[in-house]
């Protein structure tokens, strides 16, 4: 069989961005990430809201990333 003319590896990155952040900015971020050239990939991501807010915090989540 042929070999492939590249082969993806992955890594993960962990991000951390904290509490108090816009929930708008913050879904352009997301955006941001899945529209990149690079590939990645969300691995799951956990936020709150406190009431009556547009800030949330954000909890330490993971991007698989994807290089040649």
């Amino acid at each position: 069989p042929a070999e492939p003319l590249f082969r993806s590896k992955s890594t993960f990155v962990s991000i951390q961005l904290g509490e108090k952040i816009d929930y708008v900015r913050f879904l352009h971020f997301l955006n941001l990430i899945e529209k990149n050239v690079t590939r990645m990939q969300l691995s799951g991501v956990a936020i709150s809201r406190a009431p009556d807010s547009r800030e949330v915090s954000v909890q330490e989540f993971e991007v698989k990333v994807y290089t040649r």
